[in-house]
């Protein structure tokens, strides 16, 4: 099965976005701090390597998890918000705005 996060049907735009948004963001903030660490002569080979590398497995272990929950709450909470007592007033704003 692989990892113990597993899919399970509810996944979505917001699901995938978020981690991917998150993953990219620490991989820039890594770049840059190698790149002040590891010297120059070295900057080519080892900055690119260690950076997917480690954005790879922070991506799956961490981010994707904690970026999926993110996701799965805010689907929630616009869900929430169009289906309420007063969710005609929201649920029409939001889908007829195109």
């Amino acid at each position: 099965m692989g990892l113990w996060i597993l899919y399970d049907g509810k996944s979505g735009l917001p699901s995938a976005s978020y981690p991917a948004i998150m993953a990219g963001a620490f991989l820039a903030m890594l770049e840059v701090r190698l790149s002040r660490i590891i010297p120059s002569y070295l900057h080519q080979m080892l900055v690119p390597l260690s950076c997917v590398t480690t954005a790879v497995f922070v991506a799956h272990v961490l981010i994707g998890p904690v970026g999926r929950a993110i996701g799965d709450a805010f689907g929630q909470l616009v869900s929430t918000v169009m289906t309420a007592d007063y969710g005609i007033i929201f649920s029409s704003a939001i889908t007829n705005y195109h």
